[in-house]
């Protein structure tokens, strides 16, 4: 059986929440904040493709925008 490992990284943002927000909104101009490990990113109206560089391995991901209210704004993975 495979363990499930959980990788948490805390961010802090010294910026108002009206442009986190508004970065957040725009996919296009996540690979201008992203880490160096988000790799190959490609940004469409619904979401987002990247390879994720982790050490001793690399992952391709895709997200999709799930929603956005109440100040909110969730992803899922596709796929």
């Amino acid at each position: 059986m495979t363990e499930v490992t959980r990788l948490r990284e805390d961010v802090h943002l010294h910026a108002p929440a009206h442009l986190i927000r508004q970065r957040i909104l725009d996919l296009g101009t996540y690979d201008e904040w992203l880490a160096p490990a988000f790799r190959d990113y490609r940004a469409d109206d619904e979401g987002c493709v990247f390879t994720l560089a982790l050490p001793g391995r690399t992952e391709q991901a895709r997200l999709r925008r799930g929603g956005v209210e109440d100040g909110a704004v969730t992803f899922v993975r596709d796929g």
